[in-house]
């Protein structure tokens, strides 16, 4: 008898975090196999190097988004995250075992950040 297939976790919710952040929510409950699905979403997301996003940190069941709302703002960010998982849910996703996947404390882009002047 042939193994029964996991359904790929979708978001239950998309809610912002601030002005330069959104959650992603995928679970209500901890579930083992949802938080695997998440970090490799989030390597996944990493690997696009999107202009916009500057950080990607997965949690138990959820993905916080953080973005340059100089760029994008958080109307704007939850279609196009919304996007953007979908489309990487198309691609194959990087199994777990992906070196620096898990605890990696990299940051997404190793530009340093922009100055900002005060006027």
């Amino acid at each position: 008898m042939p193994a029964l297939r996991r359904a790929i976790p979708r978001p239950t919710a998309i809610v912002p975090l601030g002005d330069a952040a959104i959650l992603v929510e995928f679970a209500d409950k901890l579930d083992l196999a949802t938080n695997e699905f998440i970090a490799r979403l989030a390597h996944a997301l990493r690997m696009r190097r999107v202009a916009w996003i500057r950080d990607i940190v997965p949690a138990l069941a959820s993905l916080a988004i953080h973005f340059d709302p100089d760029i994008v703002d958080a109307t704007q960010a939850a279609p196009l995250v919304h996007w953007l998982i979908d489309s990487s849910l198309s691609d194959k996703l990087p199994p777990a075992s992906c070196p620096g996947l898990l605890g990696s404390n990299e940051p997404l882009h190793r530009q340093s950040p922009r100055a900002r002047t005060s006027s």
